[in-house]
């Protein structure tokens, strides 16, 4: 009779820890199949870029990549961070904690901080641009305008489609908030600043003005830091803006403006225009 006991409380102990195991492991094919969570999010929670040189879009070895906060630009808690290898390429993992758009710092010696907002997680085949000093400097000699170190420089693109589907829109005009007004410039050929694509009659570009149909870039230097900036795109009388939610000193910083083609059925790029 002992025996027989013993057996029976041998039995109901394997029982419950079988159980035990199954709910604390959720069954295993509920992790892999049905939680967007833990198991199969790496790849749905990660940004794959290359680090790459503005303007030659050279892969860059050694350079820091940061993850910022998409609203201020500020590292986030914990940091988020790697250092990329000889062909520029990394992959960075977000916290669904941190939400689906986050921000990019890359810095390294030789270059300036180089800010980029609004990259979707689980975006993949992006840029991580950064700027070089000798860059700059090419730069500051072709508009003949020292970049001042105290001052921040925003930048960025202006395209018809979304950041996966990017068509350069020619001839637009950038102006901010709060105004910079003879700071703003566009792109020539080579794509760097060229100060013959200056608006001469702000409201009103004329043909081979604005930003180049061939890559829809701008500049606005020596900017104040610290404010928040709104961008506005005049796309042939149609306009469209984003926010540049942070600038930070002698830093590159970086957003673009989208016309999407949810809302626009058609290039905006006036039939006037011309590179």
């Amino acid at each position: 009779m002992r025996s027989k006991i013993i057996w029976v409380v041998f039995l109901t102990f394997v029982l419950a820890m079988g159980a035990a195991l199954y709910v604390g492991c959720g069954g295993d094919d509920d992790d892999d199949d049905d939680d967007s969570g833990d198991d199969d999010s790496g790849g749905d929670r990660t940004i794959q870029a290359q680090v790459s040189d503005f303007p030659s879009y050279a892969p860059v070895q050694g350079a820091l990549v940061e993850v910022v906060d998409n609203d201020t630009g500020q590292p986030v808690d914990p940091p988020i961070q790697v250092t990329s290898p000889s062909d520029g390429q990394v992959t960075v993992t977000i916290p669904e904690e941190l939400g689906d758009q986050v921000g990019i710092k890359t810095s390294k010696e030789n270059y300036h901080n180089t800010y980029q907002y609004n990259f979707d997680v689980g975006s993949t085949n992006e840029d991580f641009l950064i700027v070089s000093r000798v860059t700059s400097g090419l730069i500051a000699q072709l508009l003949d305008t020292p970049l001042e170190a105290d001052k921040s420089h925003a930048a960025g693109g202006v395209y018809w489609g979304d950041p996966t589907d990017e068509n350069p829109i020619g001839c637009a005009e950038i102006t901010t908030d709060p105004p910079n007004p003879g700071n703003i410039h566009y792109m020539g050929s080579d794509d760097l600043p060229a100060k013959d694509r200056d608006i001469t009659t702000p409201g009103d570009p004329q043909s081979g003005e604005g930003t180049n149909p061939s890559f829809g870039h701008f500049v606005s230097v020596n900017m104040d830091v610290g404010t928040p900036v709104t961008i506005t795109a005049n796309a042939d009388g149609v306009e469209e803006e984003v926010l540049l939610p942070a600038l930070f000193a002698d830093s590159i910083c970086i957003v673009n403006v989208y016309y999407s083609k949810d809302d626009y059925d058609s290039d905006p790029t006036g039939d006037w225009c011309t590179e």
